[in-house]
């Protein structure tokens, strides 16, 4: 893969810092090619050498982050609870980009499509650790620990960030137990 100029970095880099500043204040829905360029000081050309569209651009931003996930799932024998810790790290790492990406301004969905990568990475042990449920209900309790996790990441995000991650990651990881022991159960009964 050939470097990427730091001419385009940098453009890069301003580009979406004029996106982000500009999130702060309004939905990325409403917001215009033609403001971010006002407030990054370039014209529309060089934009779109970068960017389709900003829907195009929060997507870029989006993936930059995911690429990052994907890095840290690499590594997952360390455990469920560790590798969260090291997902809300990354996240708070990413401090006010990540508080507008997954903000009330940005992609609602930013946190429970996050959760949805790494949930989709933990399938294959859950199952392996879970022989008893079929391929069905382990689909069903994906879909429910991603999207709960996801929720639950998304008002630590809108809270700021204030609580520790560790203390979130031991209420993530008790839910996600009491569904695998609830789900179990009900295979049972």
């Amino acid at each position: 893969m050939k470097p990427i100029d730091a001419r385009v970095r940098y453009t890069r880099m301003v580009i979406q810092q004029s996106f982000l500043e500009l999130l702060a204040r309004k939905p990325a829905a409403r917001i215009t090619v033609t403001e971010i360029c006002q407030q990054a000081q370039i014209n529309r050309a060089t934009f779109y050498k970068h960017y389709q569209d900003v829907p195009a651009l929060l997507e870029a931003m989006e993936e930059e982050f995911f690429e990052e996930i994907r890095q840290q799932l690499v590594n997952l024998d360390s455990g469920v609870d560790r590798f969260l810790l090291k997902l809300m790290r990354l996240t708070k790492s990413h401090g006010e980009r990540m508080m507008a990406l997954g903000g009330d301004n940005g992609d609602p969905q930013l946190m429970t499509k996050t959760c949805g990568l790494c949930w989709e990475q933990l399938r294959p042990r859950l199952a392996s650790e879970h022989p008893e449920m079929d391929e069905s209900t382990l689909a069903m309790i994906y879909a429910y620990v991603s999207d709960g996790s996801g929720s639950i990441l998304r008002r630590w995000i809108q809270d700021g960030m204030r609580q520790p991650p560790e203390q979130v990651v031991a209420l993530i990881v008790s839910m996600s137990e009491a569904a695998l022991r609830a789900a179990g159960k009900g295979k049972n009964a």
